[in-house]
């Protein structure tokens, strides 16, 4: 049954989405940025990491990923005609600092070394500063196969006290016809996914590093008979996503090169 409301759901006619769309998303996400902006040096700048137990936790080799409306984050904010998956994973890095996971980090040219099989190409556009242009090509494999260009805007902002913020915005996604695929060769758009932004936080404490990440998925409505089942199988899939970035990450800032 699931597997038929997936398959009902795709082939279902899809379309870009529309302004309307577009426009309460952007509201969205400025009211997540906005957020971030006020917890910046306070107690709230981890959400998962921000007491002792949650930190302890994440010390003991947990890679939580919670809803953002569990921890009561998330925008009261409609998105007509799509849908917002919005997730908080964190993790720990023991025995690094930020200065030493900054190039890695940044090292946005080898991504497919460091986080295949999910991204399958990878390349910096140009760089300004503390400011990127990245094109990905990545590939999705957990509910629906389908391969992705992105291009991201990434910002790097160092804090005081040990603190790194990091986000990555989407300027485009095009759905393309497999991993092999020229660029600018696009699929037809099913709708799978129209944003990925992800807002990374980093802080040095207790000998190693906190990465926490909130992502936010855009992708087109479910249709309303299929929503029962059909949403919590794309919710599942996009924790189980997060969680396969907040372990690539990990695993990349650990390795050496």
């Amino acid at each position: 049954m699931a597997t038929l409301a997936v398959t009902l759901w795709v082939c279902d006619a899809a379309a870009q989405p529309r302004p309307e769309t577009m426009h309460a998303f952007e509201q969205y996400a400025a009211a997540v940025k906005a957020r971030i902006e006020r917890d910046r040096g306070t107690s709230r700048f981890l959400r998962l990491a921000g007491d002792p137990r949650g930190r302890a936790r994440l010390r003991g080799g947990e890679v939580p990923a919670v809803a953002a409306k569990a921890i009561g984050i998330q925008p009261s904010i409609a998105i007509p005609g799509g849908q917002v998956q919005h997730w908080v994973g964190a993790g720990f890095i023991p025995g690094m600092t930020i200065a030493r996971a900054l190039p890695k980090l940044q090292d946005y040219n080898n991504r497919k070394r460091d986080m295949a099989p999910a991204i399958v190409e990878s390349r910096i556009l140009s760089r300004e500063g503390d400011e990127f242009r990245v094109w990905l090509r990545m590939q999705q494999r957990d509910m629906i196969a389908a391969v992705f260009d992105l291009i991201l805007r990434i910002t790097y902002r160092p804090g005081e006290s040990g603190q790194l913020e990091i986000e990555s915005r989407t300027e485009s996604i095009q759905e393309v016809r497999g991993v092999d695929a020229p660029r600018g060769v696009v699929a037809k758009d099913r709708g799978l996914l129209w944003v990925l932004d992800h807002y990374w936080r980093f802080a040095e404490l207790d000998g190693g590093v906190y990465a926490e990440c909130e992502a936010l998925v855009l992708a087109r409505q479910t249709p309303l008979m299929l929503r029962w089942i059909a949403d919590p199988l794309v919710a599942r899939a996009s924790r189980r996503t997060l969680d396969g970035t907040l372990e690539d990450t990990i695993r990349m800032v650990q390795r050496e090169r």
